[in-house]
């Protein structure tokens, strides 16, 4: 089974509220093949939490891990200033919500967290021979103790938000392999293919650019083992 970490968002459609972010486009793409996947994450109690727990439902992914905050919003995208603010995951959030579940073989962390709460990820991860992916952001440090507690750790280095919808697809399509067994770079490279992106190359060295639906954006251009 496969869990994605992350801030699931909620978002307006013609139709009411609908399940939105990064961590939602992964699950789905997992989903969608018809694999088991869970979301561990945070929402409020409230009229859009509500509807993300039934959108996720609607589309087969798992939410027993999603974590009820009294008191405070569900984060909107294209909401009011202010209104999509993450409302976090700790260490102590990720360790619950993983420990929850005793057959995992990939953990997916797609959005910033404390450093604490990813080396309580890499920690679970090494304990049940799951493989660890984390999407870091352009720039971003992964702690060296993740290094150490996952050798094999997969980093992937997000784009910016005109490209992230396609690199969720991508990183969904990493996982599906990953929690298949199959090796990181050989996941990596059928998930290019599977997702749409196609790696391009700039000058002497390989670019960090890619092309997704005739539009460049910017992800990792190849994943890094941390």
């Amino acid at each position: 089974m496969i869990v994605v970490v992350g801030q699931p968002f909620a978002r307006r459609s013609p139709t009411g509220w609908v399940a939105d972010g990064s961590v939602v486009r992964v699950a789905a793409v997992v989903a969608g093949r018809g694999r088991r996947v869970e979301i561990l994450g945070r929402i409020g109690e409230d009229e859009p939490g509500e509807a993300i727990v039934l959108d996720l439902t609607r589309r087969s992914v798992g939410h027993a891990a999603v974590i009820r905050s009294p008191g405070r919003p569900t984060p909107i995208l294209d909401g009011p200033p202010g209104s999509s603010e993450p409302l976090g995951l700790d260490a102590g959030d990720v360790e619950l919500g993983l420990r929850y579940f005793v057959d995992l073989t990939a953990v997916v962390v797609v959005d910033p967290v404390p450093s604490s709460a990813l080396e309580t990820a890499a920690r679970i991860a090494a304990a049940q021979e799951a493989a660890l992916v984390v999407v870091a952001e352009r720039g971003e440090a992964v702690p060296a103790a993740v290094a150490e507690i996952v050798p094999g750790a997969l980093v992937l280095e997000a784009p910016g938000p005109e490209g992230r919808s396609a690199f969720d697809r991508l990183v969904g399509e990493v996982a599906l392999r990953l929690g298949s067994g199959m090796a990181a770079e050989a996941a990596f490279g059928e998930a290019l293919a599977a997702s749409g992106w196609e790696p391009v190359r700039r000058g002497p060295r390989a670019g960090a650019r890619g092309t997704a639906g005739g539009r460049e954006a910017s992800p990792a251009d190849s994943p890094r083992r941390t």
